[in-house]
């Protein structure tokens, strides 16, 4: 059961780091974007969710 535990401290760490990592890029880029770097954000986040919405809810 202990390393059950390091385990899922492990990967809840993990995923709050990544997380936090990605909430500090609106902080990063918070000036006035060009036209191409938004279109390539905006992208990248749809690419995401399509990713999730496949693998997490339509192949379980």
């Amino acid at each position: 059961m202990g390393k059950a535990l390091i385990w899922a401290a492990g990967g809840t760490g993990f995923t709050f780091i990544m997380t936090s990592l990605g909430a500090a890029m609106v902080f990063l880029f918070r000036k006035n974007l060009s036209g191409k770097v938004q279109k390539v954000f905006l992208g990248f986040a749809a690419g995401v969710m399509i990713a999730a919405s496949v693998w997490s809810l339509l192949i379980p």
